[in-house]
């Protein structure tokens, strides 16, 4: 709790340092990203690559401000090498998970055209992989609040092209693992940053506004 709280006074500051926003009232959009990692443990190579899809709504509540909420999915694909094995041996694992999040949105225009955005979100996610492995199958629950920040560019007055990355997320992640006769579960939670391999993708996206007349 202490940590989700330094992120939402982190966020007022940044926000703080900008001056006024577009005067729009409801909108619906989304985004979408993809991430690729690589990297070497223990001299074997592996990789991480996952697609993130996150429609949502969002309704202005002052000029500066306005709140959402959307629906999340991610894919994720996990190639590596289990070294507890005599002769290590290559694994290609699937992960999906799937859930809700609300969040805050800020917009600071330079112009007419383009601006810049920040936002608080927090995520519920259900996860589990796609198939096993030595028998085993595993369940995820996640829950995470992230600060981040990208470009809007609005190429008429309804329509807005989006671009955002993550600076920084706190996370709790709870998991099960899933055995024949049995199950373990253990959970985990830390913050990560731009440039980690566990940083949720940067996305891309579309918004359409409704105007007052």
């Amino acid at each position: 709790m202490k940590n989700i709280i330094f992120l939402i006074v982190l966020y007022s500051i940044m926000s703080e340092i900008s001056f006024a926003q577009y005067s729009k009232t409801f909108s619906i959009g989304g985004g979408i990203g993809y991430t690729l990692s690589k990297y070497n443990e223990n001299n074997l190579p592996n990789r991480i690559s996952e697609l993130s899809i996150s429609p949502n709504i969002v309704s202005g509540i002052t000029d500066r401000w306005s709140v959402g909420a959307g629906y999340e999915y991610r894919y994720q694909r996990r190639s590596y090498y289990d070294t507890l094995m005599v002769i290590p041996e290559a694994v290609n694992l699937r992960y999906a998970w799937q859930g809700a999040s609300i969040f805050i949105h800020y917009y600071y225009p330079f112009n007419k055209k383009i601006g810049f955005t920040s936002t608080l979100k927090g995520s519920f996610l259900l996860g589990n992989s796609l198939e096993e492995y030595l028998t085993q199958r595993i369940r995820y629950r996640e829950q995470n609040t992230k600060i981040s920040i990208g470009l809007m560019f609005f190429p008429t007055k309804k329509i807005a092209l989006e671009a955002n990355f993550n600076l920084i997320s706190y996370q709790y992640n709870k998991t099960i693992y899933i055995y024949p006769a049995s199950e373990f579960k253990s959970t985990t939670s830390g913050f990560t940053i731009i440039g980690s391999t566990v940083m949720p993708a940067p996305q891309i996206g579309l918004r359409y506004y409704f105007l007052k007349k």
